[in-house]
């Protein structure tokens, strides 16, 4: 199960109003093809720096307005660079609340883990 940080941002600012650090157990490490158990030192550690929370917010308010709707993003980061992997409209009061709710809960819908050779984009 993904154990993934929490971060409630000021859509006007983007400055951040609430942080929760999960306690991380499994990861893909850089460069590795395989879940791993994350090293202790790293457990408790931010997965993002206020660079790329920045970023994503920026990342975030540009979708928005391309299709002037609230979207739901899923993005990567690869050698120091964020990349926009898909985006998909939150349509109805029901599906943000949804949404919230699973944040809040930190389920993930991935049922097991792949292992296999990584490529990076070019």
């Amino acid at each position: 199960m993904v154990q993934p940080d929490r971060l409630i941002v000021d859509r006007a600012t983007g400055g951040v109003l609430e942080t929760v650090i999960a306690d991380k157990e499994k990861w893909f490490p850089p460069g590795g093809s395989c879940v791993e158990k994350v090293p202790d030192r790293l457990r408790k550690k931010s997965s993002l720096n206020s660079q790329d929370v920045h970023g994503l917010w920026k990342l975030g308010l540009q979708v928005m307005q391309h299709f002037a709707s609230a979207q739901d993003i899923e993005w990567a980061k690869y050698d120091g660079k964020l990349y926009l992997l898909q985006s998909r409209a939150i349509t109805t009061l029901e599906e943000i609340e949804s949404y919230e709710s699973t944040l809040a809960t930190h389920w993930t819908t991935t049922p097991g883990w792949l292992c296999g050779k990584s490529v990076a984009p070019e």
